[in-house]
């Protein structure tokens, strides 16, 4: 479910009434309904001490509220178990800014205002999302060790572009960790309303435009901006824009596809202790198969 709206450069709380009915009419969910969520604003993610999120209302804390004309979207994401349980997400952020040279970030770059979560090993997560000046990247362009976030590309990000690394942890009640893998169709845009695998940029990935029912869920950017789902269609081969003007001619486009792993979802992918045992505190009797503790449920 995404929430779509635009700044009048005034206002700091948004509500159901000023939603784009056009793009979408379930308003702003209750955090409680719903695995997890995100905020982005002129297509950057925002970090969560920026905003307060209540059902039917949003409300930025940061001391300037949007400018106007600027796109303010909510993502919804909601993970069911085969119970048909919600699942639980985690979702912490890493935050930094280039200094327009370095391609290697480690927890002594973080923006504490934002956060201290630092960046953790690839065991202890389902998958990433890194974000620099608002751009999704493809996952050739980096390597994520504990403590350490590496770009691979031939150049640095410019100086002042915000570098965000998006952990999503997910795990059931029992503590059990599933493992996800994520692949993003690039291209740029011609011109025009219809892409197919022809149109991919290689050097960024080669498996084309997957039938939808393959993956969990997908997110569409351009330029940077999350698109809401009624604007494009996708089918196998094929990515179809249903608006009413077609992308900017060269403006970047990115189709990521969210699904299942094959790795296994125990042994090797456990969290740490001290990871797990924060966990912990939320769920009892932590499955002793696919962790190395078994914390006790804390009491209220």
């Amino acid at each position: 479910s995404q929430y779509n709206t635009i700044s009048d450069g005034e206002k700091r709380t948004y509500l159901n009434s000023d939603e784009l009915k056009e793009y979408g009419d379930q308003g702003i969910l209750s955090p409680q309904e719903v695995s997890y969520y995100n905020v982005f604003v002129n297509g950057v993610l925002q970090p969560k001490v920026n905003y307060v999120l209540k059902k039917g209302e949003l409300t930025f804390t940061t001391q300037d509220v949007p400018s106007k004309g600027q796109a303010v979207m909510i993502l919804f994401n909601t993970i069911k178990g085969f119970g048909g349980q919600i699942m639980n997400v985690a979702d912490w952020q890493y935050n930094a800014v280039s200094d327009g040279e370095r391609k290697i970030y480690t927890n002594e770059d973080e923006l504490q205002k934002y956060g201290n979560h630092g960046i953790p090993s690839s065991s202890e997560v389902s998958y990433f999302n890194l974000y620099i000046n608002g751009v999704l990247q493809p996952t050739v362009n980096y390597k994520v060790i504990k403590g350490v976030l590496k770009l691979t590309t031939a150049d640095a990000p410019s100086k002042g572009a915000l570098v965000i690394l998006e952990s999503i942890v997910i795990r059931d009640p029992a503590g059990q960790l599933f493992r996800m893998e994520t692949y993003a169709y690039n291209a740029r845009s011609n011109g025009g309303k219809i892409y197919t695998d022809q149109d991919e940029i290689r050097m960024y990935g080669n498996q084309g435009i997957t039938v939808q029912d393959e993956s969990f869920y997908q997110n569409l950017f351009v330029n940077g901006v999350l698109q809401p789902d009624v604007n494009y269609m996708v089918k196998q081969g094929y990515l179809i824009f249903e608006t009413e003007d077609s992308p900017t001619v060269g403006s970047p486009i990115s189709l990521q596809f969210v699904s299942n792993s094959s790795a296994p979802h125990c042994g090797k992918t456990r969290m740490s202790d001290a990871a797990l045992a924060q966990w912990g505190k939320e769920y009892a009797q932590i499955d002793e198969s696919c962790c190395s503790v078994r914390p006790q449920k804390a009491g209220k």
